[in-house]
């Protein structure tokens, strides 16, 4: 493996798997370099520690498969994006309404509620199948949201607790 076959691995690599593969081999290089610096490893010699951060993160994205690349990245990338499309507005709701101070329990829960049907009714008419990933992740909000209205008076006391003015 000399540094040519390297670099040629990364352009000839579709394009969508070279950004992947970039993005990997920063995020690699960053945990790698992070990780030796905190270790009590040579702390005093930082050219060693990136050189050997650089040769691991390398390695790793050089024997990265295109299959890999392609069918496992991509589809965890669809998840944690419906993830977070999901649990945003979950967590900007329950932080304006435990901010308001005139809001009251019942009104809380009754958002709550409204809420956890919309992500219901968005999952269950869906025109596409949703995989089993996906419809847990449909299933852990509306847990997540449920088990807020349960806790909403210690949910209540925590956050004006923690952010009043």
């Amino acid at each position: 493996m000399n540094p040519l076959e390297i670099v040629l691995n990364f352009i000839n690599s579709p394009p969508e798997n070279s950004t992947i593969r970039i993005l990997l081999f920063i995020i690699f290089f960053t945990v790698m370099f992070t990780g030796l610096t905190r270790m009590h490893f040579m702390k005093e010699n930082k050219p060693i520690l990136i050189i050997i951060s650089l040769i691991i993160s390398i390695m790793a994205t050089y024997y990265m498969s295109d299959y890999f690349l392609q069918g496992i990245i991509s589809y965890s990338y669809k998840t944690i994006g419906l993830g977070l499309i999901l649990i945003f507005p979950l967590i900007i709701i329950l932080y304006a309404m435990h901010r308001n101070k005139n809001s009251s329990s019942a009104t809380r829960r009754i958002i709550l509620i409204i809420y956890a049907l919309i992500i219901g009714f968005i999952g269950y008419l869906n025109q596409y199948p949703l995989t089993t990933v996906e419809t847990n992740i449909y299933l852990f909000i509306i847990g997540l949201t449920i088990i807020s209205m349960f806790l909403d008076k210690t949910l209540n006391k925590i956050l004006k607790n923690k952010y009043s003015p």
